[in-house]
């Protein structure tokens, strides 16, 4: 991931992506969807990560915007979304179509890093529930390659985050907490185990099979995981867990409460974070 976010980087100053710059990613939790946000991160561009969920019409929103002047993307989500884009807009895809594809571009790019690093940030938007989804974009403070936020430091602390983590990512990287999370993970030389899609029998055999220490959730995966058979849950060992992050919404008491009597008192909740204003 270090080269290829290192050739990456150097892409984006190939196409005349310069520091505070921003760029869009429309991706489904792809393989190297954190290779392209690390390049991001160090190039100090601001990256807007975007549902697969949303209509065409909260797309085109927000790639005007967050002033996004590259898109990287599949061409099958686009053709299954039918999505017209802004023709100044530079397209690249992870699969072949009809732009430019990105392992052709970066190939035989430096795998250095680019010469003006510095460290960039995500630029996520809300959900949008009183009217257009809104950006929340930090100022960049030009600091090098390193460096990190006090919410950010807060949070390796209070979760005890190091390179011993194993971190289980359970929701769509489009998220705000998956992403930053698993950046935090990765930054610190920690393992993150990364969910195509949530299955809940799917998670417990990742927690027993990755010895997961860490693990992201929202309330309505405890929901599906106290709905599988008692004999499915017990049947995986889940003691490997230190803590259990959830946010996204309110957890009801009597799921969180059957959640401590399973996996005992490792259950950490918190809200507001995209906006870096909760608790």
């Amino acid at each position: 991931m270090d080269q290829l976010s290192n050739q990456t980087a150097h892409l984006f100053r190939k196409w005349q992506l310069q520091i505070c710059d921003g760029i869009a990613i429309l991706l489904d939790n792809d393989l190297h969807y954190m290779t392209i946000c690390w390049a991001a991160q160090r190039s100090g561009l601001y990256y807007t990560p975007i549902s697969t969920l949303f209509q065409n019409s909260e797309i085109n929103y927000i790639l005007d915007n967050s002033d996004a002047k590259l898109l990287i993307t599949k061409q099958t989500i686009l053709d299954r979304i039918q999505l017209q884009l802004p023709a100044q807009l530079k397209v690249i895809t992870l699969d072949s179509g009809r732009y430019a594809h990105w392992q052709t571009e970066i190939r035989g790019l430096s795998t250095d890093p680019v010469t003006d690093e510095v460290e960039g940030s995500e630029m996520v938007y809300s959900s949008g529930t009183t009217g257009k989804p809104k950006g929340v974009r930090f100022d960049l403070a030009m600091n090098p390659p390193g460096t990190v936020t006090e919410l950010t430091k807060k949070r390796i602390q209070l979760h005890q985050v190091d390179d011993t983590v194993r971190y289980l990512s359970t929701a769509p990287l489009y998220h705000s907490a998956p992403l930053r999370y698993n950046l935090m993970v990765s930054r610190l030389g920690g393992t993150s185990t990364i969910m195509e899609k949530f299955s809940a029998e799917d998670a417990l055999r990742l927690i027993q099979e990755e010895k997961i220490t860490h693990s992201q959730w929202v309330p309505t995966m405890f929901v599906r995981l106290l709905a599988l058979p008692e004999a499915i849950r017990h049947s995986y060992e889940t003691s490997s867990l230190r803590f259990v992050i959830h946010a996204a919404a309110p957890c009801p008491i009597h799921i969180k409460e059957k959640m401590i009597s399973w996996w005992g008192p490792i259950l950490y909740e918190y809200y507001s974070g995209t906006e870096a204003n909760g608790s």
